[in-house]
């Protein structure tokens, strides 16, 4: 890691933040510690500290002990008050997305006490450690978007790749993980990722928003953060931009947590799965929830005059009530849909035994269940992307400038579908190179609007995913698109696959 040094928190006694309430300020307003393990502000207003009274500060020792002391909270947010005015705090505490509960907790009662040591006295201040932020006021923080204060916090190392080179490399990723991060929920809005840069390092980058923002508000700091790294870190092998309500960071090198895999594909992707967690908790099912599970599936499989190949039911009461929904490809007749559901059915419940969410996507069907709602409703995450391992023969940018018309077209085809089925493929003529075979598919219990805005997001992943590939494909539980360079014969009911394609163009 170039940037700094991984941190290192130690849990010390609670009661150790009480005296640093009452200690002098020696240190400065506005600062980092030596490899900016932690950054700091101590808030001005008009450049002049407001001072806290004594209350104000018994209530903010209150408040900071009450987050660390708060062992159910698995999802590692935190905001609430304490007291009342003039006296009142408001604390914000965030833990970045792959910290474990522990060390969260242990990170925000060290970053606690590290601010309360910095900024004595003052009503309103921050903190960004490695790990996390802490920031109170006595003014109103909450589902507020604040870009200041701010840190930039540039790698001291230069990059191995070209400035330019390094910042083509480097776009598509973070316009990935904002999408990622702002779409996530009211508990957690957090995406990581890595990426190639041509004849260099790995670039690997985080962003994160306090997930008490809307999804515009998260994006909205995100972008404006992506819009300062030139100024601060151009040339530069890493970086980090720290905001109160969005953080952003990339380093060659791995600086984050991978967790243990909850998803995966098969080696040619003929399916690809997720056992979901919510909010980084597994939630296990019981053996009626199982039952139940196994009970609806089979009914999918069982209803032979379903000629759509589209199913979406519930079985039991809850809390063991499971919902469920199986969606084929388009073009498969009800035997093969049946079966593919079958197949699809037994790999899921194989490959995520005792969960009580999960998705699996064949190449001509998608089986996923819950034990909250689904229906009806649009969802983007968890999704896969699945890039060819073959170059086009055309041009990157020529390619998608044939691609995206296609693409185009076929959305509004679909997403003007019934309630039975909202599915479209076709093909266009790269000039000078392959035809392009495409397919998109929705959910057909999504809106118009809810499946074309599905799709329309789905095509703003293939820069950062799969340019200059001949096939790619967008898997997500509502939407279902494909693309690829084909040897195929396409009437309205049928599409023949020749046998030596790498993998077929559909996901459904």
């Amino acid at each position: 890691m170039n940037c700094s040094s991984k941190l290192f928190c130690f849990t010390f006694p609670i009661i150790i933040l009480m005296p640093l309430l009452f200690t002098p300020n020696i240190a400065q307003s506005d600062s980092c510690t030596e490899r900016a393990e932690y950054c700091w502000n101590c808030i001005s207003k008009d450049g002049n500290l407001i001072h806290a009274s004594t209350i104000y500060k018994q209530n903010l020792h209150s408040l900071l002990t009450s987050f660390v002391l708060e062992t159910n909270n698995n999802y590692g947010f935190y905001n609430s008050s304490w007291g009342q005015n003039p006296d009142k705090v408001n604390a914000i505490a965030l833990c970045r997305g792959d910290v474990v509960p522990n060390e969260c907790r242990d990170c925000i009662n060290e970053a606690s006490k590290r601010l309360l040591m910095n900024c004595p006295n003052g009503k309103e201040a921050i903190i960004w450690g490695e790990r996390c932020l802490v920031r109170y006021s006595n003014s109103s923080i909450f589902y507020m978007m604040k870009e200041a204060p701010f840190k930039l916090v540039p790698s001291p190392n230069p990059s191995k790749a070209g400035a330019e080179r390094y910042k083509k490399t480097l776009d598509p990723l973070l316009e990935s993980l904002l999408r990622k991060a702002s779409w996530g929920d009211s508990r957690r809005k957090f995406a990581y990722g890595n990426t190639k840069v041509p004849d260099a390092e790995d670039i690997y980058a985080l962003v994160q928003c306090t997930p008490d923002l809307s999804q515009k508000d998260c994006s909205d700091c995100l972008v404006n953060s992506t819009l300062q790294i030139p100024g601060c870190c151009a040339g530069k092998s890493g970086g980090r931009v720290l905001k109160p309500s969005c953080t952003l960071r990339y380093e060659y090198g791995a600086f984050y947590n991978v967790p243990p895999p909850d998803d995966s594909c098969t080696e040619r992707a003929e399916y690809c799965w997720n056992c979901i967690s919510e909010h980084g908790n597994l939630t296990y099912a019981s053996t009626i929830y199982k039952q139940n599970l196994h009970s609806l599936l089979t009914s999918f499989v069982s209803e032979t005059n379903n000629n759509y190949g589209f199913y979406n039911s519930s079985w039991g009461q809850n809390p063991d009530k499971v919902n469920a929904i199986a969606l084929c490809r388009g073009d498969i007749v009800p035997n093969e849909c049946r079966d593919c559901i079958n197949e699809a059915s037994k790999r899921i419940l194989m490959n995520c035994p005792n969960r009580k969410e999960a998705i699996i996507w064949g190449e001509r069907c998608l089986v996923r269940y819950s034990n909250s709602a689904i229906f009806y409703m649009k969802k983007e995450a968890p999704f896969k992307l699945v890039p060819s391992p073959n170059p086009s023969k055309a041009g990157a940018e020529r390619y998608k400038k044939t691609l995206d018309p296609l693409l185009e077209s076929l959305i509004r085809k679909a997403s003007s579908g019934d309630s039975r089925r909202k599915f479209a493929y076709g093909n266009t003529k790269v000039p000078d190179a392959e035809d392009i075979y495409a397919l998109v598919q929705c959910t057909p219990d999504l809106s118009q609007q809810g499946c074309s805005d599905c799709l329309v997001n789905s095509t703003l992943e293939i820069p950062g995913c799969c340019a200059g590939k001949v096939e790619e494909e967008f898997l997500n539980p509502a939407v279902l698109s494909g693309m690829s360079m084909v040897l195929s014969t396409m009437c309205p009911n049928t599409v023949v696959y020749h046998h030596q394609m790498v993998r077929k163009i559909g996901i459904a």
